[in-house]
């Protein structure tokens, strides 16, 4: 079965627990996610909607947040992949700081994106929503996972350390990175929770603490 057949099926069930403001998510370019090493899965708390919601998130990453002006969400994630597939080599700086349409649009398009919550928010997360519907939607959240097979899941938002940890790591050993970064190991590949992409630190920052803790736990 297709990621696109598995996805359509899943969320065909789980909009049944949510209404029109239900956004979709996960692989964005089927081919490309498929050819990949590593196999990237990226967690979020939810998409943000001012408008109501009821659109995909796969065809914005292919669209006009890959060609517009994607804020600084994107262009993080987009770094931290570069760097992720190629963890023998420190790429310089000056290739990532700025980054442009054509890294953006190869990179984002190799990526898988899972938000939490499947309904949008404002600009800031309330989190105690995010807390709330994964408890309701964990075992949707683990199946909608387990169908990607994942090399990386990068989990994002610090705070909800415990809430990733309960839905997609229970029964494994939660570690911590000589980053303080907390990490563990499952049947669904290496998990690594960082502080948000949009978290208010330098790129550099963000970037040296996610690609210096995976350099070090990964063989």
């Amino acid at each position: 079965m297709s990621f696109k057949d598995a996805e359509g099926a899943i969320f065909a069930e789980w909009q049944q627990r949510h209404d029109k403001s239900f956004v979709r998510d996960g692989v964005v370019d089927e081919y490309t996610f498929r050819a990949s090493s590593p196999k990237i899965v990226y967690v979020l708390k939810e998409v943000n909607d001012f408008d109501g919601g009821g659109w995909d998130l796969r065809e914005l990453l292919l669209g006009k947040l890959a060609s517009g002006i994607p804020g600084k969400t994107w262009n993080n994630v987009t770094r931290w992949t570069m760097g992720l597939r190629d963890l023998s080599k420190d790429i310089p700086w000056s290739v990532l700081q700025n980054i442009n349409e054509k890294q953006r649009k190869d990179t984002l398009k190799s990526v898988c994106v899972v938000n939490i919550k499947k309904t949008p928010g404002a600009g800031t997360a309330d989190e105690k929503a995010v807390i709330q519907i994964a408890k309701q939607d964990e075992e949707l959240l683990r199946k909608q996972l387990d169908f990607y097979k994942p090399d990386l899941v990068i989990c994002c938002g610090r705070r909800l350390t415990d809430v990733y940890y309960k839905v997609f790591g229970e029964n494994a050993v939660r570690q911590i990175t000589s980053q303080s970064l907390p990490y563990w190991r499952s049947t669904n590949g290496l998990f690594v929770i960082v502080d948000h992409p949009q978290a208010r630190k330098s790129a550099k920052a963000l970037y040296d603490a996610l690609i210096g803790s995976v350099q070090k736990i990964t063989p």
